[in-house]
């Protein structure tokens, strides 16, 4: 485990100041769309926290929602310490309150926090203490809501929470951020991310907030038109798909048209470019790139019980008829055509062996 030299802790700012700026922020709906940033961090995650919080400025339209282990038999200071190293809004997470740009939101203890519909949600952790995931909670209702603009950090800490939540973000196309486990006190949590090929940038906590900028100023995430190369889009992908085949040996023609311009754009907003004629061109000299839009493309997206209300429409009208036509004790085969991992099979399996008809939910 790598360790950094410990930051000492400017306390020279006043306190009254924090408490001003966090009784700003209100419950109501949000001013105007804005891009989130969930960050997990656990042990040494303040440190992280603070050289992060220090290097960003405080007018950069983003909104930071802050998740950390913390012991929910304390009462928790951290609102008001980052409050002393930035100068942007910082609040306690309060049930219902809006999301505003320019504003950090800090989990109080023992509280699970989520995201709705530009809102905070906040809730008692139903798992016993020990065997919560607040952090894979957060990313996961990021992934959910935000979908493409979910934006993820995960800083310093032991254990391996956000690591599932993060899959659900990749697999939406949002951004990961990780930082670097030789900066990190604790690197578990970072290495974790890593090791799992989740973390599109990792980096040093400072050196996160201009790839940030470059990053919700992009059109991916903006919203706003890339430029298509050509009338109406049509066909611009198709020198980017012609060098994945030709270089690197992967044939993406027959793929849903949609969810491979989402990934390639995707790829330029990490990589900063703004046209199809300049991403070929850096996918041409950064054959590394190549390989990693490839593995991009070809994400896992299966899960357990994917779609739960096709599989009970499956369980329903196929498989309950297809058992009972057959004797006791007959054979049941049935195949699943590239299933990936075998999530789908054993899915099958799963209904089979629950009863069709069964509560789909109580499997779930």
């Amino acid at each position: 485990m790598k360790r950094t030299p410990t930051q000492r802790v400017d306390q020279s700012r006043p306190r009254a100041g924090v408490e001003r700026r966090t009784s700003e922020a209100t419950v109501g709906p949000p001013k105007s769309p804005c891009p989130v940033v969930g960050i997990g961090a656990s042990a040494g995650g303040i440190e992280a926290l603070i050289r992060l919080f220090e290097a960003m400025s405080a007018d950069s339209g983003i909104a930071f929602l802050v998740v950390m282990h913390l012991d929910p038999t304390r009462e928790s200071g951290l609102t008001q310490l980052l409050g002393q190293h930035s100068a942007m809004t910082v609040a306690e997470a309060v049930d219902g309150m809006a999301i505003e740009a320019d504003h950090i939101y800090v989990v109080p203890p023992a509280s699970s926090l989520t995201v709705d519909d530009g809102h905070l949600r906040l809730s008692e952790p139903a798992e016993r203490r020990g065997a919560r995931y607040p952090i894979d909670r957060l990313f996961e209702s990021m992934a959910r809501h935000r979908r493409e603009r979910a934006i993820c950090i995960v800083l310093s800490g032991s254990g391996s929470d956000g690591t599932e939540g993060l899959k659900e973000v990749k697999t939406e196309g949002g951004c990961v951020l990780v930082q670097d486990p030789s900066t990190a006190r604790f690197d578990s949590m970072p290495g974790s991310a890593i090791e799992a090929n989740l973390a599109d940038h990792v980096l040093a906590p400072e050196d996160m907030p201009d790839v940030l900028l470059r990053y919700v100023s992009h059109a991916y995430v903006a919203g706003s038109d890339l430029d298509d190369d050509g009338p109406s889009g049509g066909g611009s992908i198709d020198p980017v798909l012609a060098l994945l085949r030709n270089r690197a040996g992967h044939d993406f023609r027959l793929y849903k048209r949609s969810t491979l311009t989402r990934r390639i754009h995707r790829r330029m907003g990490l990589c900063n470019l703004h046209t199809i004629a300049d991403y070929v061109g850096f996918l041409r000299s950064q054959p590394g790139e190549l390989e990693t839009l490839a593995r991009d493309l070809m994400i896992n997206v299966t899960t357990f019980f994917r779609d739960p209300e096709a599989w009970a429409t499956l369980d329903e009208t196929v498989l309950g008829p297809l058992v009972a036509e057959r004797d006791s004790g007959a054979a049941l085969r049935l195949w699943v055509p590239a299933c990936a991992t075998g999530e789908e099979a054993y899915t099958l399996a799963m209904l089979l062996v629950a009863g069709v008809g069964a509560n789909l939910g109580a499997l779930l």
